[in-house]
């Protein structure tokens, strides 16, 4: 009887040999490639920009996440228009208090402390309004223990400036028509104890604080004081 022939190939050893050899230099490659710790090294969790483009049917290129893009780009504008809201300062009313009392007619500076005064003020107005066209400014004078707004919130140095000068002219005219009333109330008053001239403090903040607790909330409110007392009668 004759024996069979077996159809089943013979391994060959020398390609096992090159099979087995391939294997382990891959996988000596992959460990070193492989960063310890195996986790992806920081160059390789970078995102390119090109891999998020993608092309539709038509030919039109989009990004692959083009909703959270989209999202992104409305939260940036949300908070650019939240911030717009809030900013303020654009627009300053500011209120230039005067003190006009006794103390200002010391001729430690010359001519005397009232016109040094009414020269600075006239040349923070000029610059005022140069720096601020759509800012106002309003003028504040105490004396005789009172308080008087000589001109209201305004845009026009020009007419700040002009009452500015007139000044000495209304406190004049304020101190004869006082102590006119003053003398027809008491015959005994003298003529000097009616024209006491002090500092109010108080009531010129008050004047200012009603003139602007009307401004909108967007403008800049703020007060100047330019005293020459060392205290106030208050």
């Amino acid at each position: 009887m004759a024996a069979r022939k077996s159809s089943r190939k013979k391994p060959n050893p020398r390609g096992n040999n090159s099979a087995n050899k391939n294997k382990r230099k891959r996988s000596k490659k992959e460990e070193d490639d492989e960063p310890e710790g195996g986790d992806l090294a920081a160059w390789e969790t970078l995102k390119t920009p090109w891999q998020e483009i993608q092309e539709d049917a038509f030919g039109a290129i989009s990004w692959k996440n083009q909703k959270i893009e989209q999202k992104k780009r409305k939260q940036r504008l949300e908070s650019s228009m939240t911030e717009l809201r809030v900013e303020k300062g654009m627009i300053r009313y500011i209120y230039v208090i005067l003190d006009c009392s006794q103390s200002m007619n010391k001729r430690d500076l010359k001519p005397n402390r009232m016109v040094v005064a009414q020269e600075m003020i006239k040349k923070f107005i000029k610059e005022f309004f140069d720096q601020n066209p759509l800012s106002q400014l309003g003028l504040i004078i105490a004396h005789h223990k009172i308080a008087q707004k000589i001109t209201d919130l305004g845009g026009n140095p020009n007419q700040q400036i002009e009452k500015l000068h007139n000044i000495t002219d209304h406190l004049l005219l304020y101190e004869q028509q006082h102590a006119q009333e003053l003398m027809s109330r008491d015959r005994d008053i003298s003529f000097k104890n009616a024209l006491v001239n002090c500092l109010s403090l108080q009531n010129a903040l008050e004047v200012a604080k009603n003139s602007l607790s009307q401004i909108p909330i967007h403008g800049s409110r703020e007060i100047i004081l330019i005293s020459s007392a060392l205290s106030s009668i208050d």
